[in-house]
């Protein structure tokens, strides 16, 4: 692995784990898929308001199981290997909502406008 990969792996996991800290307990919902840009859009929010939200980009992802909104959510992300490549990815789950996700890559953003 890259050590440019290496650290972008890094500064995901401490900045995700962060942020997810802040919004444990908030409402969640799988917000958009996307195929062009092959992107899984999650979102958080608390009291149904959506200008002050949580943001979760999963890029390229690659397995989902789930189910599509839940509250009470409680993310965590951990490094994972990603099948047929050496590189390593991202797995963002909630254990409590039996909810996962495998992907390439993560962003993380807070009170993000939505379409």
């Amino acid at each position: 692995m890259s050590p440019r990969n290496e650290q972008y792996i890094e500064k995901v996991l401490k900045s995700s784990a962060t942020f997810f800290r802040r919004w444990k307990g908030s409402h969640a919902v799988l917000w958009e898929l996307t195929v062009s840009h092959k992107t899984l859009a999650i979102v958080l929010t608390r009291d149904g308001d959506l200008s002050r939200n949580l943001m979760l980009a999963c890029l390229d992802p690659l397995r989902l199981r789930g189910p599509v909104r839940w509250t009470h959510s409680d993310l965590s992300v951990s490094r994972a290997p990603l099948p047929d490549d050496d590189e390593d990815g991202f797995l963002v789950a909630d254990t409590n909502a039996d909810f996962e996700v495998l992907c390439g890559g993560l962003e993380v953003r807070e009170n993000v406008k939505l379409p």
